[in-house]
This record gives structure tokens, sequence and C-alpha cells, in this order.
């Protein structure tokens, strides 16, 4: 069997192994990767499988893909196996993080040299080919959600801060996030009558929405969640919010 056979097989035990394993835990579906090694003295395969159970993927995806690529994948090309009679050369990676805002399963697939492509892939086990996003609106026009909600409202204020006028976007079905310009000294801001606002939603669904929650709203100071406040992880555009801009 050739390289590229074995690799195509690999990934379609994968496949069918995440499947079952995203049917059975849903949305606490966690990060899973496996590797696949071939020896040079024998030609026999060799599959590991890691699971990332606990951790939390986070952040830009171009920043973690190539955190994949520097840590697990740079780790998967060190490894040297404790029999003797086994001289490793791994051909190909895959890792798989679920996306339950859309339902699909997101993987990244490695070869000799790093990262080579990504598939987005429901839960019928219908796969789509995808380019390594190079940002996060990439990744969003690919799947139709951030990697991160946090990573995406970073994205929209940038856009927003690029663009100067309102930005939606739909995160998941029903679940939008976005953008506007402010009117420093509103106490109010849920209920001024806003048109672009109302447009900007019209683009999206025929009813309009429902609730609006903004970001420095007075519910979120009875929370006791310090870490998970906008403050700790926006950035630069914090201040902006606080003025009421």
């Amino acid at each position: 069997m050739s390289v590229i056979e074995a690799a195509v097989q690999f990934r379609k035990a994968f496949r069918a192994d995440r499947i079952a394993f995203i049917r059975e835990h849903g949305v606490t579906a966690y990060d899973q990767a496996r590797a696949l090694y071939v020896c040079k003295k024998t030609n026999e395969q060799v599959v590991f499988s890691d699971a990332f159970y606990g951790s939390e993927a986070s952040g830009e995806i171009d920043q973690f893909i190539e955190g994949l690529t520097t840590d697990w994948w740079s780790q998967r090309a060190q490894f040297k196996s404790e029999d003797e009679s086994l001289e490793l050369e791994l051909v190909a990676g895959i890792y798989a993080h679920f996306l339950p805002e859309v339902g699909f399963d997101y993987t990244v697939e490695f070869a000799k040299d790093g990262p080579e492509r990504c598939w987005r892939v429901d839960a019928s086990g219908r796969a789509g080919k995808l380019e390594i996003p190079k940002n996060e609106a990439m990744f969003h026009g690919q799947t139709g959600t951030y990697f991160d909600l946090r990573a995406g409202w970073r994205h929209v204020f940038g856009q927003f801060d690029a663009e100067g006028h309102i930005i939606v976007e739909e995160v998941e079905p029903g679940y939008f996030i976005g953008v506007r310009a402010g009117i420093p000294g509103d106490t109010d801001p849920a209920s001024r009558h806003d048109p672009e606002l109302e447009h900007a939603f019209s683009q999206h669904v025929e009813y309009g929405f429902d609730t609006v929650e903004f970001l420095e709203s007075a519910e979120a100071a009875l929370y006791p969640i310090e870490s998970g406040r906008y403050s700790e992880w926006l950035g630069q555009w914090s201040a902006a919010i606080k003025a009421g801009q």
C-alpha cells in the first residue's frame, strides 16, 4: 500500500470513530488527534491517538493552527519508539475540534511539512475540504461561526474600526454579535431607535431580534466573574466601550 493510500484509509477510520464519539458525547466532545507512522524497516503502519480532555481551544484560528504545528505536530515528529525493531517515520496526522455552535467537526490534516488542509464534517459524515484559514474572517466564512467567540469579538471590533459602519455577524443560528457607534452619556442604548441596527438585522432574519445584550450592561456587574468580563480579553477597544463610544 502506498503512503497516499494509507493516509486516505487513516483519515476515513479517524472520521468514522470521531463521528461516533460526537454522537455519544454531543457538545461535551473534546478535541482528539491521531498520528500515522510507517516503519521504514517493515513498512508496518503504526497509529497513535491523543486526547485533549479538559483543555479548551481558544484564541485566533491562525495562531491556534500555528500552535498545533509547533507543539503537537513537532512533538509527534520527534517521537521515537522504545521498540528497537521499529524505525518510525511520521507521514500524516489529524486534529479534530467540534464546533457545537453549528454542529460541525472541524479537522486539520498534517503531512510531513505541516498543516496541509482542513475539513468541515457534518453529523452525517459528509465532509467538505477547506483551505487553511488565514484569519477569523476566513474561518467564519468557511464554518458560519468563529473558532473562539472572544476572538470573534476582537475581529468584529477590528472590522468596525477599519470600516466605520455597523457590523453584525451570525455566530450560530439566531445568535449574532456586532458593533455599532455609540452615543457617550446614553443611559439606555437598548431603547434607542436605530434604523441602521434594524437594517443590519434584516439582512439575516425577517423578524428582527428578540433580545439585545450589551457588553457594558449593569447586569454584568452582578456576577463575580472578573476574567470573563470583556475588559479582560477585548484589548484596545475596552476603553471605547466604557466611554460609550
